[in-house]
């Protein structure tokens, strides 16, 4: 008999209590300062922390430590799990899928490992894990959940607002002249997850009011080209815009618009006050 098990990390921004109900395993990325402290992302610091200390320390973020992933392994292992579905954050945003990969050929002769290109980041993952963590409660194969997972991870767009340049300027994403410019003008970047798996600018609007209208008039272009199966509105601490969002979409799905709390990985790369939409169709 098949039991199976899901292996993600923190950047899936699944809350880690998770872990004591669904068959899940979360893996931390690093938050690292510039004062040379690292630490687990959401088991030693909380998004709160890591926004507060976000200019004084110059914070980054990196992929998980390997003794990580061997930890989570070997705990599936002595749990008796027999299958294992590792969906990380996308391969073009961190090294954390191949190191989790090369870790897995160690367990090859312990577990059956099937390890995702998610192209993916936040609940876009998130979402993915949850279904596939009940999917394997419910006594569905390895082969149909990988199946499922394997189209949620095409079938689905993520598009962002940023409040600020000033953090994709800082990471190189944007040029130092165009940052300066863009904030002085009031510019808002539309930031999208491309079929790549990279988070790249796609358009810009003036204003904060304006991006959040172009990530609702996004979002309703998708489901009228696709038909939602679901949405999500991640915020970083802005309940109210989210909220205000939700009232204005809620209305293009059947289901329930949730939304949820956008983690430390985007934030710190696009800064604090992101808000966005993460669409997923069948």
């Amino acid at each position: 008999m098949q039991k199976i098990g899901i292996l993600t990390d923190t950047t899936s921004d699944l809350s880690l209590e998770v872990q004591d109900t669904e068959n899940i395993k979360i893996i931390p990325l690093q938050v690292i300062f510039n004062d040379g402290r690292t630490f687990r992302d959401k088991y030693d610091i909380s998004y709160r922390e890591c926004m507060a200390s976000l200019d004084e320390y110059d914070t980054k973020t990196s992929l998980p430590v390997i003794a990580e992933a061997v930890r989570a392994f070997d705990e599936f292992v002595e749990e008796g799990y027999t299958h294992v579905i590792v969906m990380t954050i996308s391969h073009n945003l961190s090294g954390t899928y191949n190191m989790v990969k090369n870790v897995s050929e160690e367990y090859k002769d312990k577990l059956v490992i099937e390890n995702i290109i998610t192209r993916s980041v936040a609940y876009g993952i998130g979402h993915v894990a949850i279904e596939s963590a009940r999917m394997a409660a419910a006594g569905e194969s390895f082969d149909s959940i990988v199946s499922y997972a394997g189209r949620s991870f095409e079938n689905q767009q993520i598009n962002f607002a940023v409040e600020t340049l000033k953090y994709l300027q800082k990471g190189g994403r944007i040029g130092r002249l165009s940052g300066t410019i863009g904030e002085a003008l009031d510019i808002k970047p539309i930031i999208n997850m491309t079929e790549e798996g990279k988070l790249v600018p796609v358009d810009k609007v003036r204003g904060r009011k304006k991006s959040i209208l172009k990530i609702e008039e996004i979002t309703k272009s998708l489901a009228e080209k696709h038909g939602m199966d679901k949405i999500y509105i991640a915020h970083g601490d802005r309940l109210e815009d989210a909220q205000k969002l939700k009232e204005r979409i809620s209305d293009i799905t059947e289901k329930e618009v949730d939304i949820v709390d956008l983690g430390t990985l985007v934030s710190v790369h696009a800064g604090p006050g992101v808000l966005g939409t993460i669409c997923i169709w069948k």
